[in-house]
């Protein structure tokens, strides 16, 4: 029996966590590593990769609205844009600084 079944079986809530990393943007182009760049926009893959994301989160009921799924998201420009490009509608998001990425040094 697979661990999530056992929970559901003895009536425990479950809570699944989806990480979720932006979609291509400009400075993952070049070699060098973005870290705490705020200011990279998309590629055009990465628009077409935030609305793939999309689609699988539909797929997987996880919508906006529906009881229980929240959204936050780091204040990167880069991951703002993958959210928001993702859904149709402009979701409720809360920006929390603390997924901000590590300074990878000047």
């Amino acid at each position: 029996m697979a661990l999530n079944e056992y929970f559901k079986e003895r009536g425990d809530r479950i809570i699944d966590y989806y990480l979720i990393r932006h979609a291509e943007c400009e400075i993952n182009l070049q070699d060098v590593v973005g870290g705490r760049t705020n200011n990279s926009p998309l590629t055009e893959k990465g628009i077409q990769q935030s609305k793939d994301l999309g689609k699988r989160l539909v797929a997987l009921d996880l919508i906006p609205g529906n009881y229980g799924f929240s959204i936050e998201s780091s204040p990167s420009v880069r991951t703002i844009s993958t959210l928001l490009g993702a859904f149709e509608e402009p979701p409720y998001f809360v920006v929390n600084p603390k997924l901000q990425e590590l300074s990878q040094g000047e």
